[in-house]
């Protein structure tokens, strides 16, 4: 028995709703995991460590898993709806408004995969590329509002900040790179089942 749900002009499988639930919230609960390297390595940005490339695996594997258009799309705001609600990260990530902010990636990977559909599990540089690239783009959209915001003489009044901001979107990029890597290898390893 399948329930099918109307949704966007395709229906939308019960168990392609289940997965992108399960895949977002674990995805999402990784975000308490940087209080915890955060204590052990006390830099900035170090608390993500293993957070980031488990929410982009999650993604890959949500986007390569799940036959729908928004399929990463939905999978990321509801990661980004968990981490709303749970300790850890950075503030940023605590306020509602920026939550369709911060689920651009999952836009980004659906677009690509829209024009150019690929097999995620056998591609692990494509994987990578989508995951660092789009999470790059959604990091450098998110100071450049908060540039806009706050404005340049506030933004850059501190020595420094732009050398800071190039190793914070190259961590984040190299670290989504690894979770897009992961990703699909977990999808190569876990056989695809037809339910």
């Amino acid at each position: 028995m399948c329930i099918e749900i109307r949704q966007i002009g395709k229906f939308v499988k019960l168990k392609d709703i289940v997965l992108a639930s399960l895949l977002g919230a674990c995805g999402g609960l990784g975000i308490l995991t940087t209080n915890f390297f955060h204590a052990m390595i006390p830099i900035p940005g170090f608390g993500a460590l293993f957070f980031l490339p488990f929410s982009t695996a999650c993604i890959i594997i949500a986007r390569s898993r799940i036959d729908h258009p928004a399929a990463a799309t939905i999978t990321k705001l509801i990661q980004q709806t968990v981490i709303l609600m749970l300790p850890g990260g950075p503030t940023v990530t605590k306020n509602p408004i920026m939550i369709p902010l911060m689920s651009l990636d999952g836009v980004l990977i659906d677009l690509y995969y829209r024009f150019k559909p690929s097999d995620l599990a056998e591609s692990k540089i494509l994987s990578g590329l989508l995951g660092s690239i789009s999470g790059s783009a959604g990091i450098l959209l998110q100071t450049g509002l908060l540039y806009l915001i706050i404005g340049a003489d506030q933004f850059f009044l501190a020595k420094g900040v732009r050398f800071f901001l190039g190793i914070f979107v190259a961590m984040h990029g190299i670290l989504r790179f690894c979770g897009g890597v992961m990703g699909s290898a977990i999808l190569k390893a876990i056989p695809r089942r037809v339910v």
